[in-house]
């Protein structure tokens, strides 16, 4: 049995989990834009949300935390 690569970005968990944002979304309890956002790089999910991600897309948290790397301050 061959074994699938983990999602490369948040965006393409969510389609491969046939999600819109807005579902995505209502399903995190939070707003379109907010997943609009972390698609984007304009924000990044918090800790909780990343768990909530994790399990809602069946990924691993490794994988969630892969797709939004810590910023550094200049």
């Amino acid at each position: 049995m061959k074994s699938q690569k983990p999602p490369r970005s948040l965006r393409e968990a969510r389609s491969k989990a046939n999600l819109t944002q807005d579902r995505l979304a209502k399903k995190l309890g939070l707003t379109r834009v907010a997943v609009s956002h972390w698609e984007v790089g304009r924000a990044v999910p918090n800790g909780s949300s990343r768990l909530l991600l994790a399990l809602t897309l069946d990924c691993a948290p490794s994988t969630v935390n892969s797709w939004f790397p810590e910023r550094v301050a200049a």
